[in-house]
């Protein structure tokens, strides 16, 4: 050990000076935070912008460093409104995290309705972050959730919706339900069952901006001994035990 220092509390302190307290040491912390934070704005931040887009006298650096600090202080411009549709317009459901929706049963919370024009604009706006591949068990078909939602174009913005709490599926006895694979407009794909209200016009809600199915497919067979029920006033679809 150096003469004239003496170790307390894990710092380095001279004989007879008063050791930092914890108010010390934050104000010591965020000086070097602040200080990080200058460095990285004067350098590569302010280089990036002034040899992409601004014109001599580093005034490219300025306009990078203070658009690089707005972003870390919060400051960054409202973001766009992906959501925003018109009757022309295709709505899908992307994940709102960037490393997808996760294992099933997957709650329509983890899903964003937008316009399907902004889907690369979309997955643009998150953060990067490293993804691990998830592990998903097998489930019972009566536990999976995903093939019940899709996302329709409603008062101007898409909105994310389960076809099981909407009028598609609203019933009064069994012979008003049928049954379908998935929302998808034509019902050809595997996708698994749902359930919904014979006299429905789900076409409207799940082909638009198509007025109706527009493939040369059939749909695939219905399992046996699964049926539609209505139960508590919407269509439900009903596993043997």
């Amino acid at each position: 050990m150096r003469r004239g220092l003496v170790r307390r509390s894990s710092e380095f302190v001279r004989p007879g000076a008063r050791a930092p307290d914890a108010l010390d040491q934050a104000a010591m912390m965020t000086g070097l935070r602040l200080a990080l934070i200058a460095a990285i704005l004067s350098g590569c931040g302010g280089r990036a912008v002034h040899d992409e887009a601004a014109g001599a006298g580093g005034s490219g650096g300025a306009t990078g460093a203070a658009a690089g600090l707005g972003g870390l202080l919060g400051g960054a411009g409202p973001m766009p409104d992906f959501s925003a549709c018109t009757g022309n317009d295709t709505c899908v459901l992307e994940p709102v995290g960037p490393c997808g929706a996760g294992c099933e049963p997957i709650p329509l919370s983890r899903l964003e309705a937008i316009n399907g024009a902004n889907v690369a604009a979309y997955e643009r706006s998150k953060p990067p972050t490293p993804c691990i591949e998830n592990l998903c068990p097998e489930l019972a078909y009566a536990d999976l959730q995903m093939q019940n939602y899709y996302a329709e174009c409603i008062a101007g913005h898409c909105q994310a919706l389960d076809v099981r709490e909407t009028d598609l599926s609203r019933c009064q006895m069994d012979t008003d339900c049928s049954l379908r694979a998935g929302t998808s407009c034509c019902a050809c794909a595997d996708d698994h069952l749902i359930a919904y209200a014979s006299q429905a016009n789900i076409e409207q809600a799940f082909c638009a901006p198509e007025p109706a199915c527009q493939a040369n497919c059939t749909p695939p067979p219905l399992p046996r001994f699964v049926a539609a029920w209505c139960t508590a006033g919407h269509c439900v679809v009903h596993y043997p035990p």
